[in-house]
């Protein structure tokens, strides 16, 4: 505004502004016309609460001049109170303390004029002031709709008032109830309240209204298709409500029947429940529908591929439910074969069920296809190595089998040769058989070769009798007493193993520092990595693994190998007529290292002279094992029997005083594995064909 302008321009340049005023009174002479369109009424002017009895009045000066304000009051619908009040120049707001005069409950109005001497503005917009009003009650929870009884908390925000209510649906006065404590709400109530304090106007009444609506019923069975008889329970989470339903479709009411027990069911039926509690209201209507189909049947034994005969019956889970069955292909009706006793199938068959049940839906039809298949014809002797003819005997388990076969290669079908008497199998014969029966599926096809052609890189030993031990006189004492052993023949590596057959095998190399290369014997290899990798070797070429730990001959399965050399691990057991890569037993070890029974009584593998045959501390310059093969071989063609490196047998060690005479294969326990033929680091004592040890240095041995 003007004047306000005016005196902010004063503080900053007193001389122009007096050199004004003096101007304005002066050249100016007070008019009263001009004075009366220079008082301007005041502005906006509000009426608001400060405190419990503190008000304000503010507002807004626009006048050119003015002395100060007059403000006027009128209380309700009273006269007016002229200068109620008076206030100076350029003042815009009033505070008024109405504690002693402000009557309860009755509005205030107020109105200002700007005034200069006896001069007066219009009235300003007139200000309604009300007096301080309770916040309404809140109550918590809110009325709605529940399943159990509440607890009523009622709360204002106006500090010190007081809360009235009442619960039968009248009106709270100053005379209600007071509340002190949460209320309980166990039925339909509506809760009324209303807030009082002293000096200011009461809230307005709020009401809640609880509804209690009894949980409805559940039913333990759902609704659905049956094969039994059904037991249906009904239960209701409300205490003290009573379940009331019906099973004829109707709507349940509070004179229907009331629900004690289990419902049982065994026809087609509805059940519908609701549930009752004086003061509350009722449930919504449960209901579940029940339909009963027969159980579909099952078959003992399933339906497969057998061996035999089946003798199979037909069951069914629902209790006075009749089997009927066809074998022709075609599904059962109620006047198809009713299965009274098992059913035997001896040629192959299917065979269809269906249950049916009065008042019930019959069952779904079920089938099982029984395959009765022919064993598979087994050889005797089986496929393998010979040095002569073998007379073959074939069989098969099944009775009234005949068994077909070839020895050219061919499949056998059921015009093929049949089988009466022993095949006399020549060598490198390949053998194969199938066994028919009429109406039954043919057998596998079994095959068995027949060779004397010994594997790439082994040597075919002939059987014969050696003396085992210090023949010579030159041994220790573990090399005694000599003994005689009878062996049949066998196979036996030309070679140590070496380590690129090991790595292609094994995926690693565990050779280091004394003689690495493909060609060189594999070393730092304990038994049981040994076994491991001849069944793995075998497992690759399609053959038979020999060795079998905790049930499997698989070495995925046998867990992690131990490191030590002479570590005790899970039990080994050997498979002698398995057909895969093993080691040599001691005694088998021992005769090939002597060459067998042609040859003279050699100190070392195939000579006196071990600088010919074994390579050992007195010729391993520079040190470490050597390419395999690079000393003369014995006279059954097989290298490094003496020296080079340790080689494994599969024996515990044991004295000689307990060894059987024929292809002993060892104790069946003891603590340490038997390894032959000395090494490149020991000196020749320990390199002679009998020499006996029974702890491991980093042998790996032969197959």
């Amino acid at each position: 505004m003007k004047i306000g302008f005016i005196r902010i321009r004063l503080c900053l340049l007193t001389l122009l502004a007096l050199s004004l005023l003096s101007c304005f009174t002066w050249d100016n002479p007070v008019d009263p016309q001009n004075i009366t369109a220079a008082l301007i009424s005041p502005k906006n002017v509000k009426a608001e609460s400060v405190d419990a009895f503190l008000y304000r009045l503010s507002w807004t000066d626009e006048s050119q001049v003015e002395e100060g304000f007059k403000i006027d009051r009128k209380d309700g619908n009273g006269s007016w109170q002229i200068n109620y009040a008076t206030v100076g120049a350029n003042v815009t707001q009033y505070d008024i303390d109405l504690s002693d005069t402000l009557p309860e409950e009755i509005s205030i109005t107020w109105r200002i004029r700007t005034y200069h001497q006896s001069y007066y503005s219009g009235y300003s917009n007139e200000a309604l002031l009300e007096p301080n009003t309770v916040a309404n009650p809140v109550a918590t929870p809110a009325g709605s709709t529940y399943n159990n009884q509440q607890e009523v908390v009622l709360a204002t925000v106006t500090s010190g008032a007081t809360i009235r209510y009442t619960l039968d649906n009248s009106d709270p006065n100053e005379n209600s109830t007071i509340y002190s404590a949460p209320i309980l709400v166990n039925a339909i109530t509506t809760c009324k309240a209303q807030a009082y304090k002293n000096g200011w106007k009461s809230s307005s009444i709020t009401a809640n209204t609880y509804n209690m609506v009894v949980v409805n019923p559940v039913l333990s069975i759902p609704s659905g298709s049956y094969s039994s008889v059904q037991s249906v329970s009904i239960s209701c989470a409300t205490n003290g409500a009573s379940i009331r339903y019906t099973t004829d479709g109707s709507e349940p009411t509070v004179s229907s029947p009331i629900y004690n027990n289990p419902i049982l069911i065994s026809v087609d039926t509805t059940i519908k429940a609701k549930a009752f509690k004086a003061g509350w209201l009722e449930s919504s209507t449960t209901l579940a529908s029940y339909s009963f189909t027969v159980a579909t049947p099952t078959f003992n034994p399933a339906g497969g591929v057998y061996l035999s005969t089946q003798n199979v019956t037909i069951s069914c889970s629902t209790n006075g439910a009749v089997i009927c069955y066809t074998t022709d292909g075609s599904d059962p009706t109620s006047s198809s074969a009713l299965f009274s006793i098992p059913i035997l199938v001896s040629v192959n068959t299917t065979i269809k069920a269906k249950a049916f049940k009065a008042g019930w839906l019959e069952s779904s039809t079920t089938s099982a296809n029984y395959n009765l298949t022919v064993a598979t014809p087994t050889f005797d002797p089986t496929g393998g190595l010979y040095l002569s003819t073998q007379n073959v005997t074939i069989s098969c388990s099944t009775d009234g089998a005949e068994i077909r076969y070839t020895t050219d290669g061919s499949e056998p079908i059921a015009s093929s040769l049949l089988y009466s008497n022993p095949v006399l199998v020549f060598l490198d014969t390949t053998l194969k058989a199938k066994a028919f029966k009429e109406l039954w599926t043919s057998s596998e096809m079994v095959t068995a070769v027949y060779s004397n052609s010994a594997p790439i890189g082994f040597v075919f030993v002939p059987s014969g009798t050696i003396t085992m031990g210090d023949t010579r006189g030159s041994g220790q004492s573990n090399e005694l007493p000599t003994h005689s052993v009878s062996l049949n023949s066998f196979f036996m590596s030309k070679y140590e193993v070496t380590q690129g057959e090991y790595q292609n095998v094994m995926g690693s190399n565990p050779a280091s520092g004394y003689g690495v290369g493909a060609s060189y014997p594999v070393y730092n290899v304990n038994w049981y990595a040994a076994i491991t990798y001849c069944n793995l070797r075998s497992i690759s070429e399609d053959l038979t693994p020999v060795y079998t730990i905790s049930g499997s001959t698989n070495p995925a399965s046998w867990g992690t190998v131990p490191l030590s050399y002479n570590a005790t691990w899970d039990t080994a057991i050997c498979n002698w007529s398995a057909n895969g890569y093993r080691l040599p037993t001691e005694a088998e070890w021992e005769y090939a290292a002597r060459g067998g029974t042609n040859t003279p009584d050699y100190l070392y593998s195939g000579s006196d002279d071990i600088n010919a045959v074994a390579w050992y501390d007195g010729n391993n310059t520079p040190s470490g094992s050597k390419q395999v093969g690079t000393k003369s071989q014995n006279f059954l063609g097989i290298y490094d029997m003496s020296g080079n490196e340790w080689e494994w047998c599969w024996d515990w060690y044991v004295s000689y005083s307990s060894s059987p005479a024929n292809n002993p294969t060892g104790p069946s326990g003891g603590s340490y594995r038997v390894f032959r033929g000395g090494g490149w680091s020991v000196s020749q004592t320990l390199d002679s064909v009998s020499a006996d040890q029974d702890c491991s240095l980093t042998a790996m041995g032969r197959q």
